[in-house]
């Protein structure tokens, strides 16, 4: 599985804060790089937000289809 990249072409990793705009909602949405979906976009957890009304897998996490940024990257980096 490779890893897909964010806009600007950078790799995301565990840790890491990406911004992203779901679908039906204006506004961008953070989180956190919780672990990567079979297909290699990033997971982030979706469960306490109204906003993701479709598109969680069973873990409650949410993988940004259509594009994302990297705005943090983890400190160890």
């Amino acid at each position: 599985m490779d890893v897909r990249k964010d806009i600007i072409g950078n790799t995301p990793k565990i840790g890491d804060i990406i911004a992203f705009n779901p679908p039906a909602y204006k506004g961008l949405v953070f989180g956190e790089v919780l672990s990567f979906s079979k297909v290699g976009l990033p997971e982030v957890d979706a469960r306490e937000r109204d906003i993701f009304y479709f598109g969680r897998n069973l873990a409650g996490r949410y993988s940004p289809k259509t594009g994302f940024a990297i705005i943090k990257k983890l400190e160890n980096d």
